[in-house]
Parts: structure tokens; C-alpha cells; sequence
């Protein structure tokens, strides 16, 4: 449990998905409009981030 997974697109930086605790992922996804279902990943343990939502 003391590890991190992340999945990005080096060349552009569009997305970045995160492995992410299911209970603590609904809540950030009902808490910020840039975090997403994991892209291309399982919707349940992975987080998908847009980083120019947060700029």
C-alpha cells in the first residue's frame, strides 16, 4: 500500500491517471471538475487528471 502508479503522456502532459483508493476517488471527482474515470483503466481504482483544469 505504500506505492504509487501512475499512467501519463510524456509528450504532451494532456492527462495523467492515478491509482487511486475507490472511496477516496468518488470524492475527488465529485470535488473537482478536472478529475475523471481513469482513462483507458479501470474506472474503479483509477483517477484520470487534466491538468489545464486546475490552471
Amino acid at each position: 500500500m505504500d506505492k504509487w502508479f501512475c499512467f501519463v503522456n510524456i509528450e504532451e502532459f494532456d492527462f495523467c491517471d492515478l491509482k487511486c483508493d475507490p472511496m477516496e476517488s468518488k470524492r475527488l471527482q465529485q470535488e473537482y471538475e478536472g478529475i475523471t474515470p481513469g482513462y483507458h483503466m479501470n474506472k474503479h481504482h483509477w483517477i484520470n487528471i487534466i491538468p489545464k483544469a486546475f490552471a
